[in-house]
């Protein structure tokens, strides 16, 4: 305990420098009077207080739309306005055509889709939470994707892109250290690592969302038919090929002169011996793959 005092300076300060502990809406009360103050000193300073007051005005409504080169938290301004409408589409989405699958996740959006006074969905989804998306949680969501069929990932932060001072490394160290700094996973990258394909995406502003299912899902949902079990069976190597794998499902078993067992044509085949046993041996209803004695 007697170490917490000596270190809580140095953090006030990393903050004061680095920025993103202190969010803005935590000094929405103290507001109105720095407003105050500010008209106040303009009105004692300048001639044309007037102007200036109508400049700061202009600058503060034209930031309502703007968004800077750099990081900020997207509720500084209309840009929550564009995560509200994309994380509604999304988890709309997600709702409609997964609503009983288990769905990996991230914060806010695991409180989005679990509790639906919040207005994003209607019922209460099955949720698997993460700290984030970036490549460690990816990594670590992709080695227990047994527990969920689905992941709704999306961009945490406003982030334009690489800016000079992010080529400093300890700029970076600190953000990291002291404030949870990760970059997260593109949609297409999240979705090869967890071993699925996107489904649903959208983008605005430098904000995104994605809708991840896993592959076996898809394939627990819509069996493949006879037919195309045939065909992909037939596919494998051409029909009448020596060596070949599956010459047709639900046929009888013909042997060559050589001793292989392969699947023949329910009319018959003849070797080359010019025997048919296509009569001599019922058809059997699994498939039967080569058995060489070369």
């Amino acid at each position: 305990m007697s170490n917490v005092p000596s270190a809580l300076p140095t953090v006030s300060r990393r903050r004061v420098l680095i920025g993103g502990a202190v969010l803005a809406r935590y000094m929405l009360p103290a507001v109105p009077l720095v407003i105050i103050l500010s008209v106040s000193t303009l009105w004692r300073r300048l001639t044309f207080w007037r102007a200036a007051v109508a400049c700061v005005a202009f600058a503060f409504v034209a930031a309502w739309f703007w968004n800077p080169h750099y990081g900020f938290s997207p509720e500084d301004n209309l840009a929550y306005r564009d995560y509200v409408v994309l994380h509604e589409d999304g988890e709309r989405f997600l709702e409609a055509r997964y609503p009983m699958a288990r769905v990996l996740t991230a914060w806010p959006a695991s409180d989005e889709i679990a509790r639906p006074w919040l207005g994003y969905t209607t019922r209460p989804m099955s949720v698997v939470r993460i700290e984030d998306f970036s490549l460690e949680q990816v990594l670590s969501a992709a080695e227990f994707r047994s527990h969920y069929e689905v992941a709704l990932i999306f961009s945490t932060k406003y982030e334009p892109g690489p800016a000079i001072w992010d080529r400093w490394r300890t700029w970076t160290e600190l953000k990291t250290r002291f404030f949870g700094f990760h970059r997260d996973v593109p949609a297409a990258a999240a979705a090869h690592i967890l071993g699925g394909h996107v489904v649903f995406s959208e983008e605005k502003k430098g904000q995104w969302i994605a809708v991840i299912e896993l592959e076996r899902m898809e394939e627990a949902r819509t069996p493949p038919s006879e037919s195309q079990l045939q065909a992909r069976f037939r596919n494998l190597l051409p029909n009448g090929t020596q060596h070949r794998v599956v010459d047709a499902v639900h046929g009888p078993v013909a042997a060559n002169n050589r001793g292989s067992v392969s699947l023949a044509n329910a009319s018959g085949k003849g070797d080359r011996l010019g025997q048919f046993i296509g009569r001599k041996v019922p058809a059997v209803e699994l498939t039967v793959l080569a058995v060489h004695n070369d």
